[in-house]
């Protein structure tokens, strides 16, 4: 499903959505934002070929379909496009990926049956380190674990500021091929680990890292993110 438009439009999942085919399952808002309403899941649970779900808000995508296309970012409205999950969103082994311009807000659990998940805030233009966010608000979690055993997706976030257990919220990647993986966005923003002073930092408090589970290793950071310096508490 892509939306656009020169004034912008956004998606909204107000009914439940069942992937049955063999495509993936993008929702692509050019210059809006997406939101899964409460009652509204999205599975691709059971479905053929481990199917994805993919939601990329403010993007618009190249020539040919999204699913063989990578996206292009729009300049335009850099500040409306985000991302709210109000409702759980289950595959079957199938990747779970949101990308937009501003916030993203799980309020529901997702869970990929051992596929990954991806969330990522990406803009060419300005608010790094100021509006961009990752939440995961109450009754909001990931799970990568295979419902089978034995493995996990790996979990990538990458935001410039990330609330991970305030709200209860959790993170399961138990098992074979389960890391998980936190960046900040902009290269050379600082991290705190323990400390909760913000606003030129990502900030990851003990009680966020107690909220990960993992059997194959958690990365904060990455030595390619020139500047990047990361302080105790």
């Amino acid at each position: 499903v892509y939306t656009g438009g020169s004034s912008g439009s956004a998606i909204t999942v107000a009914s439940p959505i069942t992937a049955t085919g063999t495509a993936n399952l993008y929702l692509v808002a050019d210059k809006g934002s997406i939101t899964v309403n409460t009652g509204s899941a999205i599975s691709a649970a059971g479905a053929l070929n481990s199917l994805g779900v993919y939601l990329w808000a403010n993007y618009l995508h190249t020539a040919g379909t999204p699913s063989t296309s990578s996206p292009v970012y729009q300049a335009d409205n850099a500040t409306n496009q985000t991302i709210s999950i109000g409702s759980a969103i289950t595959t079957d082994g199938g990747s779970v990926e949101l990308r937009g311009a501003n916030s993203v807000s799980i309020a529901a659990a997702i869970s990929t049956g051992g596929g990954s998940f991806y969330s990522s805030y990406d803009t060419s233009a300005g608010g790094a380190g100021t509006s961009n966010s990752f939440t995961l608000a109450t009754g909001g979690s990931i799970d990568t674990t295979n419902s089978g055993g034995g493995t996990a997706g790996a979990v990538t976030i990458i935001d410039d500021n990330m609330t991970l257990a305030a709200n209860g919220g959790t993170v399961n990647a138990t098992g074979t091929g389960g890391a998980v993986t936190l960046l900040p966005y902009t290269n050379n923003r600082s991290i705190n680990i323990g400390n909760g002073a913000s606003g030129t930092a990502l900030v990851l408090l003990d009680t966020d890292l107690a909220a990960i589970s993992t059997d194959n290793g958690l990365t904060i950071g990455t030595t390619g993110n020139a500047g990047n310096g990361t302080s105790f508490s």
